[in-house]
């Protein structure tokens, strides 16, 4: 679980910082690393997330025949991707609200 979590970090990490690469941002503004940062932690959720995910995953359809490798596709495109936005939403939503908050109106809400 440690290097699947590891390698999600880095992924999302290095990923947001290729994209405003990318994109012309960091030409303009400079890189944020705070940005990539924030990504980056979001992969400490979904990288042991995932890894559960796939294992029981692995465990329910324990085959490797084709009808079985679909019928597991089908599975995790239909909940994971979901699930999975949920989980981003509510993370990019705490990340928002302790971004423009301040430390006194985060503890009343604590």
């Amino acid at each position: 679980m440690f290097t699947n979590t590891t390698l999600c970090v880095t992924q999302l990490g290095l990923g947001d910082c290729l994209q405003q690469y990318l994109h012309g941002d960091m030409e303009i503004e400079g890189w944020d690393s705070s940005r990539s940062a924030r990504l980056g932690t979001c992969g400490l959720v979904i990288g042991p997330m995932m890894t559960v995910w796939y294992r029981f995953l692995d465990k329910r359809y324990d085959s490797r025949r084709l009808s079985i490798v679909i019928k597991k596709t089908a599975v995790d495109a239909s909940l994971r991707v979901a699930y999975i936005n949920v989980v981003y939403l509510i993370y990019s939503c705490i990340i928002s609200f302790v971004k423009h908050n301040d430390n006194d109106e985060i503890s009343k809400h604590i």
